[in-house]
C-alpha cells in the first residue's frame, strides 16, 4: 500500500456574510495552519476503530504519532502495513466533530496527495 500524505494542509472556514449590494463577504471562523509541533487537539480528535471507514477499508483508525503527526507546517497522514490488530493496514483520521460545526459556508485546503 503507497503511503498517503497530505502535506502543506490548511483547512479554513468561512462563513457568508451577504452584504447590501449581493455581494459575499466572508468571515474566518475556524482554521489550522498546522504551525505547532503537534496535532492541536481542541480542534482535531482522532477517531479509532478499526471499522473500515464505512467502505470496507482494510485499514485501523489510530492516535499513533507513526501514523499522523504535524511537521514544520505540514500535517502528515500516513498508511501503512500493521501486525497485532483485525485489519492489514493502519492510518489516521482526524474529525473537527463538536470542535469546528458549521451548516453553511467556503472550504479552503492546501493539500498534496500521492
Amino acid at each position: 500500500m503507497r503511503h498517503v500524505q497530505r502535506s502543506r494542509a490548511a483547512f479554513l472556514v468561512c462563513l457568508a456574510a451577504w452584504v447590501a449590494d449581493g455581494l459575499a463577504e466572508w468571515d474566518l471562523v475556524w482554521n489550522d495552519e498546522f504551525s505547532g509541533t503537534s496535532i492541536d487537539t481542541s480542534q482535531w480528535t482522532h477517531e479509532e476503530n478499526c471499522d473500515g471507514g464505512g467502505n470496507q477499508e482494510k485499514q485501523c483508525y489510530t492516535a499513533s504519532s507513526d501514523n499522523s503527526f504535524v511537521s514544520n507546517g505540514v500535517l502528515t497522514i500516513k498508511a501503512m502495513p500493521a501486525t497485532g490488530q483485525s485489519l492489514p493496514y493502519s492510518s489516521a483520521r482526524l474529525i473537527s466533530k463538536n470542535k469546528g460545526d458549521w451548516t453553511y459556508g467556503k472550504f479552503e485546503a492546501r493539500m498534496k496527495l500521492p
